[in-house]
């Protein structure tokens, strides 16, 4: 029965939290055979649920979508002449492990975004130097994302948006030198980057459930019919990321790159579930049946301040780049990856 609360799935497997069944029998005897059965209905539904409450899977999910949305709207491996066009997507996750389906089922809280970012160099800019900047060190970035999900998959339908917008400027504040003549080995230098960044995920995930079961001994003692499980999740956070970064590039085709990050985080997550259904009682149970229903809901916000490190890598052929991109919270257990594709010119 622990595809009750899969409802969060959406993007990975996510469980949520444990939660009370309100169980209402037709013929309410309050008899033994009813508490009995209650008992190990609410046992089944909640069985390998991870305890994580409401508001707190609300305060990963905020954590979260701000963290998948981070290092999107800016770039760290290339200096476009003129301009560059980059697309990106990923995801992140609080409290779980990316590289462990298990470990996913655990999380705390997940988040996902994306973006179109479009990069000018500030060359083209119709000043030379604005007090110690100069424009042909400045890059600005803007980038925007939106997207509509309606999806139905089994008795499963997801609805809802996920939607962004940066605005980011990175200046190139120590030059980078080449370490081995050619290019074939270049240190890029120390790059600032800074700007405001708004990322929002409102998702309502219903599930259907037909014909699940609750054993006890291994023979059959309930069965549901006419069954809905909905989660709604609104998450909305507001960004000011400070970061500085550095990259390597060999022989021209392959470039790394790694830096830290301080972001001051205005976040909030809005989370509400409601759950109900039949069931039959079967075996010693027969004949009790009855009704099954929950709902709460509750709210929360990520951290004010959030500390980072990421680091990608990238393989470079004339005009275009693929590359990928893990960050990690310092202090926190939330990480994120994401990964794109970019037009440079």
């Amino acid at each position: 029965m622990k595809r009750w609360l899969l409802t969060a799935i959406v993007l990975t497997s996510f469980s949520v939290f444990a939660l009370d069944f309100t169980i209402t029998f037709d013929t309410p005897t309050g008899s033994a055979a009813q508490q009995t059965l209650t008992s190990l209905v609410n046992s089944e539904l909640n069985s390998d649920l991870p305890d994580v409450s409401i508001a707190g899977f609300s305060e990963g999910v905020a954590a979260s979508t701000y963290s998948a949305f981070a290092s999107q709207a800016t770039d760290y491996a290339d200096e476009p002449d003129l301009f560059m066009v980059k697309l990106t997507g990923g995801a992140a996750v609080q409290g779980g492990d990316l590289q462990d389906t298990d470990e996913l089922q655990n999380a705390d809280g997940f988040g996902a975004a994306g973006g179109l970012t479009l990069g000018l160099n500030g060359d083209v800019l119709p000043f030379k130097k604005l007090w110690f900047i100069e424009a042909k060190k400045l890059d600005l970035f803007l980038s925007f994302f939106s997207y509509g999900l309606d999806e139905t998959n089994d008795d499963t339908r997801i609805e809802g948006d996920i939607s962004s917008f940066g605005l980011m400027g990175r200046y190139h504040w120590i030059d980078g030198v080449d370490i081995v003549p050619g290019k074939m080995v270049r240190w890029e230098g120390v790059h600032i980057h800074t700007g405001l960044q708004y990322a929002k995920m409102g998702i309502d995930v219903t599930t259907s459930f037909d014909d699940q079961t609750v054993k006890q001994s291994g023979s059959t003692v309930a069965t549901f019919s006419s069954t809905t499980a909905t989660v709604g999740i609104e998450s909305t956070t507001w960004t000011i990321p400070i970061e500085i970064s550095t990259a390597i590039r060999l022989a021209y085709a392959f470039s790394f790159y790694g830096g830290a990050g301080f972001d001051l985080v205005s976040s909030n997550a809005d989370i509400d579930l409601t759950a109900g259904g039949r069931f039959t009682g079967a075996g010693v149970f027969a004949g009790e049946n009855g009704a099954i229903t929950t709902s709460t809901d509750d709210s929360g916000s990520g951290d004010v301040t959030n500390f980072r490190a990421f680091a990608g890598a990238q393989i470079n052929v004339p005009l275009f780049r693929v590359y990928v991109h893990y960050g990690r919270g310092l202090g926190n257990d939330t990480e994120a990856v994401h990964a794109g594709l970019k037009f440079v010119f």
